[in-house]
């Protein structure tokens, strides 16, 4: 018996689904099976052994967990991706699982009409039946009565005493009995041929119905199996990603455990001349910066690294540009602490906060190590939220207020709890609760702010000190994040880790990377002095106090060059 087209179409259309979640399914598979047998967590259990109390014993099992973090790191990177990778399968197979649902639908609606078919066929075949045998006892009839005039005899019929119009009346009657027989005959043959192809047809609305239940079944046990082994393979992929979680975790706790006790030593004693004449010769060849002036001004820092500072970044630190930053650069160390590492103090004038051997500030020291803003990928400020410089106060307008309530509101200061101003509805109106959201802002930040100019409570305005303030804290406060390929110190240090400013090697390549930029090459006293307080310090106020560092940065590299010709002999 011939299928119909339909359901061989139907059929094929099914297979060609089928073949496209087993396709997505087998994708899946293999790069679970990847990810379990290629992709787990590198296990050095070095740097967890007793670790004395020497410099060097620290710093090597500090790079060795470092090396294990990044390989773990590399790896939890690798898993992440095929796990979206996986993800993107999964969701193919969601697809067709989808689709399988649909066709399930599509069969049982199919079904249900193939029902609804065959029940009309059976009925259409019972009332064909039922005309096949009233037409067949009328033709028996007709038959019967031809039968019983042809007995007659028309030889007979026409000599007997009948008139004329009687026995035209007779031939006529018998002339249409045979006409109506022969109707009969062919009503009869006709309704046969259609009880037999309606019975056919029957019979194959049948065997398609059991096709599409067939079907319908095995679409079902399909999509149960896709789901129950989608879940045990990301239950598989969980496991993995915890499981490196955990060693990496693991790691960063030995790797803070590790820096901790190196910053304990770290004001214990100075770098020793033979080491730092090194640090500063490998530097040179990264930089071209002359080692004597490099040693000059380390020296002038630090002393060489004994004197890294007694202060505390929520104290000394510049509150709107430096101490944001902070935190960030402890937590990228694997300092939990941040309140607890050593930086300058406040010296009185300007602001303390400077790390380590090379006395580098935060906001100085990401441009150099890796650390950009999330939101800008830079470590410099590339847009400022108030960009007039006009003061704003009562009666302004204008975008710049707008960014200004949002950027209050943001931080803490509301500007109202409803209706103009309220976080969400912020205007280009600078209104009396603006002002008063201003006021409690200037006097949070009074040290940087306010008493500079002799004020002690918070005038509403904002001027350049306020505006200053709020664009630094706006644009340092982050979010933060450590990109490798923008560390330039680990680059030209050739490290394997992130840079590190109370790492006395990674604070020389930092300080000759920075002044190898302010140009070192040509004029190392310029160079000095900006080190000191920045490249526009000829116009500054601290122009007195950099002239003197230059002074005594040349100073102290006159007598490192004479003990370093005395090393070469």
């Amino acid at each position: 018996m011939k299928r119909p087209l339909r359901t061989v179409a139907r059929e094929m259309s099914l297979m060609r689904g089928e073949k496209s979640v087993c396709s997505a399914f087998l994708l899946l598979v293999l790069s679970a099976f990847s990810l379990h047998f290629f992709s787990f967590p590198v296990s050095a259990e070095e740097c967890f052994t007793d670790l004395g109390t020497s410099r060097e014993a620290l710093e090597q099992a500090l790079a060795e967990c470092q090396a294990q973090i990044e390989k773990n790191e590399k790896i939890l990177e690798q898993q992440s991706s095929e796990r979206k990778n996986t993800e993107s399968d999964i969701l193919l197979i969601n697809n067709e699982i989808n689709k399988g649902l649909v066709r399930i639908r599509q069969i049982d609606l199919a079904i249900e009409a193939l029902g609804k078919e065959i029940v009309d066929k059976e009925e259409t075949v019972e009332d064909l039946a039922r005309q096949l045998a009233e037409n067949q006892q009328f033709l028996w009839a007709l038959l019967q009565r031809i039968n019983e005039l042809e007995q007659e005899g028309f030889a007979r019929f026409l000599f007997s005493n009948v008139t004329l119009s009687s026995f035209f009346t007779r031939i006529n009657e018998y002339q249409s009995l045979r006409k109506t027989v022969e109707d009969s005959i062919r009503r009869v043959g006709s309704l046969r041929e259609r009880v037999a192809a309606n019975i056919d047809d029957l019979e194959e609305k049948k065997d398609e119905h059991g096709s599409a239940w067939q079907q319908q079944r095995a679409t079902v046990n399909q999509v149960q199996s896709q789901r129950k082994q989608k879940q045990q393979l990301l239950d598989i992929q969980v496991a993995q990603e915890k499981q490196t979680t955990e060693k990496l975790s693991e790691y960063e706790s030995r790797v803070a455990e590790i820096n901790n006790r190196l910053f304990e030593l770290q004001g214990s004693a100075d770098i020793s001349f033979g080491q730092a004449v090194q640090y500063a010769r490998e530097a040179e060849r990264a930089t071209g910066v002359r080692p004597a002036f490099l040693l000059g001004l380390i020296k002038n820092e630090s002393d060489l690294g004994k004197n890294v500072g007694t202060g505390n970044y929520l104290t000394d630190m510049h509150p709107t540009r430096d101490a944001p930053i902070f935190p960030y650069i402890a937590k990228l160390l694997g300092f939990k602490d941040p309140s607890e590492l050593k930086v300058s103090a406040n010296p009185g004038f300007g602001w303390g906060g400077a790390m380590g051997p090379a006395q580098f500030i935060p906001s100085t020291w990401v441009r150099f190590a890796g650390l950009v803003n999330a939101k800008t990928g830079t470590a410099s400020p590339v847009r400022n939220l108030i960009q007039t410089t006009r003061i704003l106060q009562v009666g302004s307008t204008g975008a710049d207020v707008k960014r200004l309530q949002q950027f209050l509101n943001q931080r803490g200061f509301t500007v109202a709890t409803s209706g103009a101003g309220s976080p969400g509805n912020e205007s280009s109106r600078y209104t009396d609760k603006v002002a008063a959201a201003v006021s409690r802002f200037q006097e949070r930040y009074a040290n940087r702010i306010l008493r500079p100019y002799g004020y002690t409570r918070g005038t509403g305005a904002v001027g350049n000190s306020t505006r200053n303030a709020i664009n630094q804290l706006d644009f340092f406060s982050g979010p933060w994040q450590y990109r490798a390929e923008k560390d330039l110190i680990r680059k030209k240090a050739g490290n394997h880790r992130p840079s590190n400013p109370w790492n006395p090697r990674d604070a020389f390549f930092a300080s000759a990377t920075y002044l190898q930029q302010l140009g070192a090459a040509t004029d190392e006293c310029n160079a000095a002095a900006s080190y000191y307080a920045g490249p526009g310090w000829r116009t500054g106020q601290y122009r007195q106090h950099a002239l003197n560092y230059c002074r005594a940065v040349a100073s102290n590299a006159r007598i490192f060059q004479r003990d370093i010709d005395y090393l070469d002999g």
